[in-house]
C-alpha cells in the first residue's frame, strides 16, 4: 500500500510539472493555427479580387464601382466581443485605434452590411448576383476548400469596406481573429499611413 501511495504521489508530481508545458504547447499551437488561417483567408481574398477585378464588397458579384454594400465579411463561429475603443499600443495619431467608419456602431459589428466569407471564397454566392463564370474576369474558385471558426470558436472577420472604391483616407483592411481572449482589440478603421499594428492579442493579416 505504501509503495502504491508513493507511485501515485510521483505520478501526481510529474503531472503537475508537465501540465503547464502541455498547456503552453496547446496555446502555441492555437496561435500558430490562427496565424496560418488569417494568411490563407487573406491570400484567397487577394486571389478572388485579382480574378474578378474587384474586392468582394458588393452583393452583385459583377458590380465594380459605387458605395460598397458589404462592410464586413465574417466566417462561421461565435461573434467575438466587439471593439469598444482605442487599443493598447495603437496610439492616438492619424486615426490609429479609432473606430470611425464601419456603420453606425463603434466597432466591427456596427453595421448591417455584413456578408459571409464563404459565399465569396468557397461558393459563388455573393448575394444578389453571382460572379461571372465565363470571360476574363470570372470567379475561378473555390478559393478555400473549407472555412471554419478560429481555434477559440470565434469568427474570422474582414473589415472589407476599406478595400472598396472611393475610400477617402486610406485605411487598413485586416483579416482578423480576436485571439485567445475572444475580444477584438484592434479598431476597424485604422489609418493606413505610418505603420499600423494590431492591438492586444488579435491575430491579423493585412490585405491592404
Amino acid at each position: 500500500m505504501l509503495e502504491l501511495i508513493v507511485i501515485l504521489a510521483v505520478i501526481g508530481i510529474v503531472a503537475a510539472m508537465l501540465s503547464p508545458m502541455v498547456t503552453s504547447y496547446l496555446d502555441d499551437a492555437k496561435m500558430a493555427g490562427a496565424d496560418a488561417d488569417v494568411k490563407q483567408i487573406g491570400g484567397a481574398i487577394i486571389k478572388l479580387s485579382t480574378d474578378v477585378a474587384h474586392f468582394p464588397v458588393y452583393r452583385d458579384g459583377n458590380r465594380t464601382n459605387g458605395e460598397p454594400d458589404i462592410h464586413l465579411l465574417k466566417g462561421p463561429g461565435n461573434d467575438p466581443l466587439d471593439y469598444t475603443g482605442p487599443g493598447p499600443g495603437l496610439g492616438q495619431g492619424h486615426g490609429q485605434g479609432e473606430a470611425l467608419g464601419l456603420g453606425a456602431g463603434p466597432g466591427w459589428f456596427g453595421t448591417t452590411k455584413i456578408g459571409d466569407l464563404g459565399d465569396h471564397l468557397t461558393t459563388n454566392n455573393p448575394g444578389a448576383v453571382a460572379y461571372r463564370t465565363a470571360g476574363r474576369h470570372r470567379w475561378r474558385g473555390p478559393y478555400l476548400e473549407q472555412l471554419g471558426a478560429d481555434p477559440w470558436g470565434n469568427r474570422y472577420l474582414v473589415n472589407i469596406k476599406h478595400a472598396g472604391p472611393g475610400e477617402g483616407e486610406p485605411k487598413v483592411v485586416w483579416v482578423l481573429s480576436a485571439g485567445p481572449n475572444g475580444k477584438i482589440d484592434t479598431g476597424p478603421s485604422v489609418a493606413a499611413d505610418g505603420s499600423p499594428v494590431p492591438a492586444g492579442d488579435d491575430i491579423v493579416y493585412r490585405i491592404k
